[in-house]
């Protein structure tokens, strides 16, 4: 076992001079046995540890110690992180004469520990600078996490807002305002839904809210994520833009205006609802189209309609032509086309 152990095995006397290693102690470090015997395990340890030395070997002499951590001296200068289980080796009256130790490098396990954190905070910062609040809220209501976004737009700290219920943090008018998709996410239905509140720090906002559920290996919901973003703006555009259109319609209805646009690749047309005034139609008795058209413009003009219309549209010049459409109620519309 001695020999064969993937772990490095050491004896020292109760001073720290090495007496025995394996080859796994060797390998780990780089050495040679001519190189480690008769040395104290202070020279091949970092120097931080020389410190600590004398104090670590009187605690193992005095009883149990347990495994503890520290970083030898590889024979190129690198620092080896290692583990250390040591204890203390008796003669034949039980008094301690020297120390055995397992010892197992604990590099790659450093590193992914290292890779981890690094990782996560990375992690962090990302989902700090994200321009949206972004949560974790356990099965109880409570919440697990928030991002820096949370902290700013209900100005309290994150250490804080851990453990708070939603209900406390949001109040009890917010929260019933989002209480059912509140429960529908837990019980494991994706959820969105936008909602206008008032936030301490940024004032009456709409914002877009998404619910997300984190549900277990077994099956069970075990909490959701969070995900609410400031919408305002963009909603402000939305209606001003539905206002806008709404504008232009009853400016069309009021002018006689109509717009349609033609498909080139398949000849399909899209009628405006005053096209269909102009017309004399409906949407439900009519469907936009070259032929249908044509066959409400007077005969005389369909020549006309034709050459524009459908000839001349694959043109990049804009074009205007005039030509008269007969409704189907028989009164006569003078149009002009552009």
């Amino acid at each position: 076992m001695f020999e064969t152990s993937l772990d490095g095995i050491l004896f020292t006397d109760t001073e720290g001079i090495i007496q025995e290693e394996n080859p796994a102690f060797l390998h780990m470090l780089g050495y040679e046995i001519a190189d480690v015997i008769g040395r104290n395990t202070d020279d091949i340890s970092h120097e931080n540890w020389r410190e600590m030395s004398q104090t670590t070997r009187k605690k193992i002499l005095e009883g149990p110690y347990g495994e503890y951590e520290k970083e030898y001296l590889n024979r190129d200068g690198r620092r080896i992180p290692a583990s250390v289980h040591a204890w203390p080796v008796a003669d034949g009256d039980g008094r301690p004469e020297r120390f055995m130790g397992i010892i197992r490098d604990t590099s790659e396990r450093k590193a992914a520990e290292r890779a981890l954190r690094e990782s996560q905070e990375m992690l962090r910062e990302v989902i700090d600078n994200l321009p949206a609040a972004i949560s974790y809220i356990d099965e109880a209501g409570r919440y697990r996490f928030v991002n820096k976004a949370y902290e700013d737009w209900y100005g309290r700290p994150r250490e804080e807002i851990i453990g708070m219920r939603v209900v406390d943090l949001v109040g009890e008018k917010s929260f019933y305002e989002r209480e059912q998709h509140f429960r529908r996410a837990l019980a494991g239905e994706t959820v969105r839904l936008d909602l206008e509140c008032d936030y301490p720090k940024l004032g009456k906002r709409v914002t877009e809210i998404s619910y997300v559920p984190d549900i277990a290996a077994d099956g069970h919901v075990q909490g959701l994520f969070g995900l609410s973003q400031d919408v305002t703006h963009r909603r402000e555009s939305e209606t001003a833009l539905r206002e806008s259109e709404s504008r232009l319609i009853e400016a069309q209805r009021i002018a006689r205006i109509g717009e349609w646009h033609s498909d080139l690749s398949d000849q399909t047309l899209t009628y405006s609802d005053n096209v269909y005034t102009i017309l004399g139609v409906t949407r439900e008795n009519f469907t936009p189209s070259h032929e249908n058209l044509i066959k409400l413009v007077l005969p005389e003009d369909r020549d006309t309609v034709l050459n524009f219309a459908v000839k001349r549209a694959h043109e990049s010049e804009t074009f205007i032509y005039r030509s008269r459409i007969v409704r189907p109620d028989g009164i006569l519309v003078y149009t002009d086309q552009r």
